[in-house]
């Protein structure tokens, strides 16, 4: 029979282990995964179920979405309870939301007033305190549905993400604040690229060096979203400015020079980390990839961001299918079955522990 001591000392590791006393350690690759419909609207297989799931995957965070109109936390304070039963973190992403996310014509994303976003930061940051630590600042900026007039985007959220990061930070010093949730790739009228938008953002040259009149930016982290869609995670995208799988070192090589220039650093003056939030392979429609492919980009996609310098996380997007949307990059079926997706993210898991 094990002594009570014993066995409240086993709890503690347990409960010290799994992180539900502050911020995650970065000495492995985390493993993510985000679904929103499943864990904050309780859809398809519902919250209970897809965090078992995520669990059994091999799953360390939870990435959720929250927009600034939000006014009821219930589904986030829910998700969070959950998670954390489960010894999962979750990590939110504070984000104006288009019209055609909100079902509506009004739209959060034109010109947006940094002072009231900094207010709904403040107001997360200060609901969620000491249940969760680690926040994004808007996703997707570069993309031009996220943040307009797209031209100016990058200097929108420079004077954004300077006043999210101060008022997330005023609540506690062990906040979490990650710069961009960036998209990855340069579309001419779509997107800017993420190394441009960096460096527009940063007030920094072509050459990474600091313009005269702007001040240092600090950061827990930047935020990327690394997708290759159709092609092998080791393609080297040709476009010097978009980051992918393929090309992370673009990425970890311009947050070097960044922190020489000391025009982007951590709160401790070190070289910024990289959190991959977003990736996933398509399981239906044009950019469809048979089961087995599927599974094995996955395994080497997380085979280079834990062998890449910098990376501390990657996150898989969507867990259930969701076969009639444009969108379907989920690695268990509708009814909660497992795809080879699935096994491989368990794997590329076990992996990033070791």
């Amino acid at each position: 029979m094990i002594p009570p001591s014993r066995i409240a000392t086993l709890c503690l590791a347990v409960a010290v282990f799994f992180g539900a006393a502050g911020p995650a350690s970065a000495d492995r690759l985390e493993v993510g995964v985000q679904d929103d419909g499943v864990f904050l609207h309780d859809s398809g297989i519902g919250r209970e179920a897809g965090l078992d799931r995520a669990r059994q995957m091999g799953a360390t965070h939870i990435r959720a979405g929250i927009d600034w109109q939000t006014r009821n936390f219930s589904a986030h304070d829910a998700l969070v309870s959950a998670a954390a039963a489960r010894g999962l973190r979750v990590q939110l992403t504070l984000t104006p939301a288009p019209g055609w996310v909100k079902r509506s014509r009004r739209t959060d994303i034109y010109k947006p007033k940094p002072g009231a976003f900094a207010a709904f930061a403040r107001r997360v940051a200060r609901h969620f305190r000491g249940r969760v630590f680690r926040y994004s600042v808007m996703n997707e900026p570069n993309w031009h549905a996220w943040l307009r007039p797209h031209r100016s985007a990058p200097r929108l959220y420079r004077a954004i993400y300077r006043r999210a990061f101060a008022a997330i930070k005023s609540v506690s010093r062990r906040n979490q604040v990650l710069f961009g949730e960036l998209a990855p790739h340069h579309k001419p009228r779509l997107s800017i690229g993420p190394l441009q938008f960096m460096r527009e953002a940063l007030c920094v040259n072509s050459r990474w060096r600091k313009r005269r009149g702007c001040k240092p930016l600090r950061a827990d982290g930047l935020a990327l979203h690394p997708y290759e869609f159709s092609r092998r995670p080791t393609y080297r995208y040709p476009n010097r400015d978009s980051v992918t799988i393929g090309t992370l070192g673009r990425l970890t090589s311009a947050l070097r020079m960044l922190r020489r220039t000391r025009a982007l650093m951590t709160p401790r003056g070190g070289t910024v980390p990289v959190y991959l939030t977003e990736f996933g392979y398509f399981a239906s429609g044009k950019r469809r990839l048979p089961a087995s492919r599927r599974a094995a980009y996955i395994r080497q996609a997380y085979r280079i961001a834990r062998r890449t310098r910098g990376v501390r996380q990657l996150v898989q997007y969507q867990l259930v299918q969701t076969p009639r949307a444009k969108w379907n990059t989920g690695v268990l079926r509708p009814s909660g079955r497992p795809e080879r997706a699935f096994f491989a993210l368990r794997r590329a898991a076990a992996a990033a522990r070791r």
